[in-house]
Parts: C-alpha cells; sequence; structure tokens
C-alpha cells in the first residue's frame, strides 16, 4: 500500500518534471543549471539539486 506522502512526491515530482520541460522548450538558450534554479524557485522548498535528482530519477525520486 502506497502512503498518502508518497503519492503527493510522485504527484510533485510529476510536476517539477513537467514544469522543467516547459521552461526548457521556452528558453532552450538557458544553461541547465538556470532552468534547475528556475524551477526550484517554483516549488519551494526543494533545490536546484533535488530538481536533479528528480529529472534523473535518483535515490527516492525513481
Amino acid at each position: 500500500m502506497t502512503s498518502e506522502k508518497t503519492i503527493r512526491r510522485q504527484s510533485r515530482d510529476e510536476q517539477v518534471r513537467r514544469y522543467f520541460a516547459e521552461l526548457e522548450s521556452k528558453y532552450p538558450q538557458w544553461r541547465l543549471a538556470a532552468l534547475m534554479e528556475k524551477t526550484a524557485e517554483r516549488f519551494p522548498p526543494i533545490s536546484a539539486a533535488t530538481v536533479s535528482m528528480i529529472l534523473n530519477k535518483s535515490g527516492i525520486y525513481k
């Protein structure tokens, strides 16, 4: 049985991936670090490092 916390995290992670993809298509000239920072600003309290882990599906963000 999946906990409510896990479901919320998975939903947030999907929103992070979607928002990052939108930014990437809107601003193709931006560096990846800038895209991750902007994404992290949209989803506090996560950091750019957490955004990177979510995008790479590493750790608990699989």
